[in-house]
C-alpha cells in the first residue's frame, strides 16, 4: 500500500512543484 501512496505522490509532487524534481 505505501508503493501505491508513494507512486500518487509523486505524479502529485511533480504537479505542484515540477522545478524541484526537475
Amino acid at each position: 500500500m505505501q508503493t501505491l501512496r508513494n507512486h500518487r505522490d509523486c505524479k502529485w509532487s511533480v504537479r505542484i512543484m515540477p522545478n524541484e524534481i526537475s
